[in-house]
């Protein structure tokens, strides 16, 4: 990404940082030496690197927790990263909990890779000055859904949600309020009648 969008991002959001047993993981998928240190840019304050950028938590929602519970509270996953060159997205990592740990898993779509890069730029072309907010991914597999998740921090009741993919079912790249967003979803979860949370990817 450009300077200008690391600047933006900087003052605007809060990533995640990941140690560096999390990052050798990264560090094997990619092919390269397990011993290898990969930085990351953290973005709040921490070493610069050329390679991966915007660490952030990663949640699911089952559709049984749409469909049944009023207000549905996503679960943790894992964590997502970007590999980024100067001018754009190269790769999506994710490193999924597992009970042994986490397993980490590459994304090379360039289409899905690209959808995320104008999504980020989605979000950090809006005007705010509120530091509270966590950038996170929201996935429902069984929806073929993922969209970022704006998580505010002093104030959940003002999340947005931006979907990356939707199937259809959202505007990409458009911002959604938690009431809208979740009611979509809920509504489409009950009139598929879809039953199979493993469904999707």
């Amino acid at each position: 990404m450009d300077s200008y969008l690391h600047y933006k991002t900087i003052i605007m959001f809060k990533f995640i940082e990941l140690p560096n047993s999390e990052l050798a993981k990264i560090s094997r998928i990619r092919r390269q030496s397990p011993t290898d240190t990969l930085q990351i840019h953290n973005l709040i304050g921490g070493e610069e690197s050329q390679d991966l950028s915007f660490p952030h938590a990663t949640f699911t929602l089952g559709l049984d927790e749409l469909k049944n519970i009023k207000s549905p509270v996503p679960h943790r996953t894992g964590t997502r990263v970007i590999e980024t060159s100067s001018s754009k997205f190269n790769f999506i990592y994710d490193l999924n909990n597992t009970a042994e740990g986490s397993e980490p898993q590459m994304y090379q779509d360039k289409l899905f890779v690209k959808s995320y890069e104008t999504a980020f730029k989605t979000i950090l072309n809006q005007d705010t000055e509120n530091q509270s907010i966590q950038v996170r991914t929201l996935r429902i597999p069984a929806l073929h859904i993922d969209a970022l998740w704006l998580h505010d921090a002093k104030s959940p009741a003002k999340d947005k949600f931006v979907p990356v993919r939707s199937q259809g079912l959202f505007n990409n790249n458009s911002f959604y309020n938690r009431k809208d967003f979740f009611s979509i979803l809920k509504r489409t979860a009950i009139d598929y009648n879809i039953d199979d949370d493993l469904m999707g990817g």
